[in-house]
């Protein structure tokens, strides 16, 4: 582990102590910015929430080996079913992503026709 370029928290320490009292000021009221920006887009998509934390019961209780290609399923299976139905495609990238291990599921699912 050496100081000389390799990106880690140590370096990025050195280079903040480098930095002048104006250039700190500026970095700070940047990333100050970013975030309101980004509490305000969070706060602008309330399904937001919903969405990650279906997604990360689902994650949870199916436990994938391969978390990318079940949250691709997941995901895929949403945007295909679209906002409306959302819940419903939830409950079925829950039941098919990721290994297959079902054997629950089927009670849990409710059909709404």
């Amino acid at each position: 582990m050496s100081e000389s370029g390799s990106g880690s928290v140590a370096d990025a320490g050195s280079v903040a102590s480098k930095l002048t009292f104006e250039e700190l000021s500026e970095l700070n009221e940047r990333k100050a910015e970013l975030r309101r920006e980004s509490n305000e887009w969070v706060a602008s998509h309330p399904e937001l929430k919903s969405v990650m934390s279906d997604f990360m019961a689902a994650l949870m209780q199916r436990k994938p080996d391969d978390v990318f290609a079940f949250a691709a399923e997941y995901f895929e299976a949403i945007a295909k079913a679209g906002a409306a139905d959302a819940e419903a495609a939830a409950a079925a990238a829950e039941g098919g992503a990721a290994g297959g291990e079902g054997e629950e599921e089927g009670g849990k699912k409710e059909e709404e026709e």
